[in-house]
């Protein structure tokens, strides 16, 4: 991420607070990840 979107912040969060963010998405984005557990949120907005 640091390589295409400098300053991004990554965080690790419980997966029922997961969940719970996932809720409230824009949108789904759906991988070719295999591996258990390879969730991801990306949150939209505005990179200054």
């Amino acid at each position: 991420m640091e390589k295409h979107a400098p300053g991004t912040k990554i965080e690790k969060i419980e997966r029922f607070a997961f969940y719970e963010r996932a809720k409230k998405t824009y949108a789904t984005l759906a991988t070719t990840e295999r591996a258990l557990y390879a969730c991801v949120i990306i949150k939209k907005g505005y990179l200054l």
